[in-house]
């Protein structure tokens, strides 16, 4: 089949209280979507998945993101699948979810984490490196040279300064002993 015979996919319309139960509908993070390709105006145009929809009747509807003319005007569109002006363009490696949120349209959220008393939206916070607890005080250092201050355990415990990027500890200990050879040198001058 030539590409001059593919007719273009025909939009469906949403979900209506009068379809039935309402459809199971299943999103994918931003970063990591699956998409289409959707025949229009003589192209195979890229469209990601904003959703999938599940009717009840088993109707598969997908909502995705296009652009139909090539202009670079993007709109929201809905296909039933399958429908010969659609391809799939790529899938998501990311696991999809069908939890929606509170508000109707919302994108997933995660639930917030409940602490040991059964509080929500305490945080157990883990430092990205060791994985160790963090507590609520973060250690902090302020570089002797440029006084910038930083909250990373491993600059406060490497004196490293990331806005001069040197360690200043072997700086100073260098400096230290300048001073140190310094003051010994004019001690035996002084003699």
């Amino acid at each position: 089949m030539s590409t001059t015979e593919i007719r273009e996919p025909e939009q469906a319309r949403p979900w209506r209280p009068g379809d039935g139960p309402e459809p199971t509908v299943t999103t994918w993070p931003a970063g990591d979507r699956p998409a289409l390709r959707v025949w229009s105006h003589g192209s195979w145009r890229y469209a990601p998945v904003l959703a999938l929809q599940e009717w009840a009747d088993g109707t598969i509807v997908y909502q995705v993101s296009v652009d139909l003319r090539g202009d670079t005007a993007v709109t929201t569109c809905l296909y039933r699948w399958p429908q010969e002006g659609l391809r799939s363009a790529h899938v998501s490696t990311t696991r999809p979810s069908t939890d929606a949120g509170v508000a109707r349209g919302d994108m997933p959220r995660p639930r917030p984490p409940v602490d040991k008393a059964g509080r929500t939206g305490a945080r157990d916070r883990r430092h990205a490196v060791s994985g160790e607890a963090v507590s609520g005080e973060r250690p902090s250092f302020a570089c002797p040279v440029c006084t910038h201050t930083s909250h990373h355990p491993q600059d406060a415990e490497n004196e490293y300064c990331g806005h001069c990027r040197r360690f200043t500890a072997a700086e100073q200990r260098a400096a230290h002993a300048r001073d140190g050879l310094a003051a010994a040198r004019q001690h035996a001058d002084d003699r």
